[in-house]
């Protein structure tokens, strides 16, 4: 659309530009770094002063089309009821988000070391559970700036595995003669737990990647009820998102 502007003997021509469609596409967040959020976080700002999108269904749209990577589209299902209902449930997400991926304090890497040192495997935590959990605490770290080495970590999973000493050597023994340079690796380590506890026939590298689906057959196992829970309320949010459109 254009317009003519007069400013004294001169004429210009103003034209006015439409916000498109293709303008308003929401931002993808496809990884857990931080960089990466700060960038998505600046361009959801403008995204919600960009959009025609109603307020109310805001925060569910951006929940199921823009955070496309699953452990923080977990964090962002997980925000509790009355926050995702509320008038203003898109500045509760990005609360939520916000803290997450707050800078790197002492306080939280020390929280997150905790976190790792006291995970045990118990008996209501399938072997499966037990690796994909210590797996996630270590990424965790490790987007905290804190890596833990493949050796010492290979050795954290067999230490806390609850096994009983000898169980724990041979456990060593049979991930390190696994390679030529008797190293342990987090391959080798993870199949050599399955297999001593009966699981080799189960064992798929897989379905223990942070990026994968979960899916497990243990219905006591709470890690599966929790992901089963976040499942549910993906399904709540893409009915209510439906419901609104309407």
């Amino acid at each position: 659309m254009e317009s003519t502007l007069g400013v004294g003997n001169r004429t210009t021509i103003v034209t006015e530009r439409r916000v498109s469609r293709k303008d308003c596409e929401v931002p993808k967040l496809k990884t857990p770094k931080c960089d990466d959020y700060a960038k998505w976080r600046i361009g959801i700002s403008w995204w919600t002063r960009l959009t025609k999108m109603e307020k109310k269904i805001q925060a569910p749209h951006v929940t199921l089309n823009s955070i496309l990577t699953p452990e923080v589209n977990d964090v962002a299902v997980g925000m509790k009821q009355e926050d995702a209902e509320a008038e203003n449930a898109m500045e509760n997400l990005l609360a939520v988000l916000d803290d997450y991926f707050k800078p790197n304090t002492f306080v939280r890497k020390i929280k997150l070391w905790h976190q790792f040192g006291k995970c045990k495997k118990t008996s209501d935590i399938s072997w499966h559970g037990y690796i994909k959990r210590m797996k996630k605490l270590r990424n965790d770290l490790s987007r905290q700036n804190l890596t833990i080495n493949i050796e010492s970590y290979c050795l954290a999973l067999i230490d806390a595995s609850n096994l009983d000493p000898n169980q724990k050597l041979n456990l060593e023994s049979t991930a390190r003669s696994s390679n030529p340079e008797q190293v342990l690796t987090l391959n080798d380590t993870e199949q050599a737990i399955l297999r001593m506890k009966g699981l080799e026939a189960q064992y798929e590298h897989n379905v223990l990647a942070m990026s994968e689906s979960h899916d497990f057959d243990d219905d006591n196992d709470p890690e599966v009820n929790w992901m089963r829970q976040g499942q549910r309320k993906k399904r709540q949010l893409q009915g209510r998102l439906q419901i609104f459109r309407h």
